[in-house]
């Protein structure tokens, strides 16, 4: 009697389906990963943006503090910066809110400065 040797269909069919599903669950967690890295890019460099207009405020001349909308690039992405002032309530404050909004979501920052 002869010995057979190699795989037969069965065992190649469920060899395959093996590797097709580590494979996709593979993918599928560098794909989240990938994501999960550009919205933390987009975070870091809309927060900067925003630090960097608030500081700008407090460096300049309270009294022309005002409401501005402005489009900034991030890195090469486009986003929007919003610069929101008003008084909400009978101190000698102005709130400042800086909103940075883009593909990768929102930032929003407040701080609040003395009115002169």
């Amino acid at each position: 009697m002869k010995k057979q040797r190699g795989f037969t269909t069965i065992e190649l069919l469920l060899a395959t389906v093996v590797l097709v599903i580590g494979l996709i669950g593979g993918s599928s967690f560098f794909y989240a990963n990938r994501r999960n890295l550009v919205a933390a890019r987009f975070t870091r460099l809309a927060t900067w943006s925003a630090i960097s207009r608030m500081e700008s405020l407090k460096a300049g001349d309270y009294a022309s503090t005002g409401n501005t909308t402005e489009s900034v690039t991030l890195d090469g992405d486009t986003a929007t910066r919003t610069t929101t002032v008003d008084v909400p309530y009978a101190v000698a404050l102005k709130r400042v809110v800086v909103t940075v909004s883009g593909t990768g979501g929102n930032v929003s920052l407040t701080t609040y400065i003395a009115q002169q």
